[in-house]
């Protein structure tokens, strides 16, 4: 301790397997990967590593070697990115399928100063097992990804994960997976910036597992807050889920299956879009925003919605033109609207499962041409569109003194 190295290239080169290099207070510069087979790291707080990213590897980056190491303490990892070359070069990361990689820290940072689609990020699993754990924030304040998965098992905690220009939390799959990707945080943002979603899968194998766990997940850019556009499993839970643009809060285009499940979805142009796959969604509140056009839009797919009550001023609840829509005690109101309705149906399949649709009093309960839906124990506060015919049980609350026939 009396004599230390002066830098961690030169703590690196000397150490071996088995030993543990203790990195003291202050700001390094390096160079190149510290990452070394069997060498284990421990940085004090107030330790800042940074790398300008001209090479092929990250600040802790395995480089398709396998490799077994611990990263531990409380540094503050920064990695800088000049150029689009490193495209899938991350400050961590892991290539090979018999790498162990245990990460402990601060904060991780990767930037990019160039105006193309992608750089380097923060945090990438490629193969093997990466297991890392921040407990301030995981960033990228460019066009990087900030937490990619594309194979192996990848588990990731931290208070905060922020994203900008690919979002935040992305999951690309493309082969047969060797592992699963969880990610456990409080809060998960895209930031005004990003045109990306805040969490995408874009996974092209039906074998790929995705888990995410957050508190709030939230994209104040232009894009979704979770994008569904790949065809394997995904698991959604956050207290809230909100968009700020003029985009779905949840877009699912992919083949694949979902599972969401929020307190309260707000915001975006809708609460949710889908065109192909099937989602189950359970929410207890849709809170209107300042661009929602249409609560629900059923294109194609299956969407299964289980609670919820929806209130709405000038947007339709239920816009359904394909696919099929099974929902199970939702409440739609738009009686403020004179101009709009709680379900519109022009296509697709429609079954109402004790759910209640409250009606502006000169609109209809479900509009359509020549369309029909099943109802099972649901409740109308406003006739049928005379086009419109309901199959099964529908109650017809018309108020007053007739209230319940």
């Amino acid at each position: 301790a009396d004599l230390p190295y002066l830098t961690p290239e030169a703590a690196k080169a000397a150490a071996s397997i088995g030993d543990l290099i203790h990195v003291g207070p202050g700001a390094f510069a390096v160079t190149e990967n510290l990452a070394k087979d069997g060498v284990d790291w421990y940085f004090e707080s107030g330790c800042f590593i940074t790398m300008e990213q001209d090479q092929d590897n990250g600040i802790f980056d395995d480089v398709g070697t396998a490799m077994t190491f611990n990263v531990r303490g409380f540094g503050d990892f920064h990695m800088t990115s000049t150029t689009e070359d490193h495209a899938f070069v991350h400050a961590i990361n892991v290539r090979h399928a018999d790498s162990v990689v245990y990460v402990h820290g601060r904060k991780v940072l990767a930037s990019t100063t160039n105006d193309g689609s992608d750089s380097g990020g923060a945090i990438a699993s490629f193969d093997g097992n990466l297991k890392a754990v921040f407990t301030d924030t995981i960033e990228s304040d460019g066009k990087g990804y900030v937490v990619y998965w594309e194979n192996g098992g990848m588990f990731i905690q931290s208070t905060k994960i922020k994203g900008s220009g690919n979002g935040a939390i992305t999951s690309a799959c493309h082969s047969e997976p060797t592992g699963k990707f969880w990610v456990q945080a409080d809060e998960v943002t895209n930031d005004d910036d990003g045109p990306g979603s805040t969490i995408t899968d874009a996974s092209t194998h039906p074998d790929a597992q995705v888990w995410i766990r957050v508190l709030e997940a939230r994209n104040d850019g232009v894009g979704n807050c979770v994008s569904i556009d790949g065809v394997g499993k995904v698991y959604v839970e956050a207290q809230k889920i909100s968009a700020s643009s003029a985009h779905p809060a949840i877009k699912q285009d992919g083949a694949g299956r979902a599972w969401i499940k929020t307190m309260k979805i707000s915001g975006g142009s809708k609460f949710i879009e889908i065109g192909a796959g099937t989602l189950y969604f359970d929410c207890q509140q849709y809170e209107q925003g300042d661009d929602t056009v249409t609560g629900i839009d059923v294109q194609g797919g299956q969407l299964f919605t289980d609670g919820g009550v929806m209130i709405l001023d000038g947007a339709d609840g239920i816009n359904i033109s394909g696919g099929d829509l099974n929902a199970s005690g939702l409440t739609v109101d738009t009686s403020t609207s004179s101009s709009n309705n709680p379900v519109v149906k022009s296509g697709g399949t429609l079954t109402l499962n004790q759910c209640t649709l409250i009606a502006e009093a000169t609109r209809k309960s479900v509009e359509g041409a020549s369309v029909s839906f099943t109802s099972r124990g649901s409740t109308i506060y406003q006739p049928l569109a005379a086009t419109v015919t309901a199959e099964g049980d529908l109650f017809y609350d018309q108020g007053g003194p007739t209230t319940g026939q």
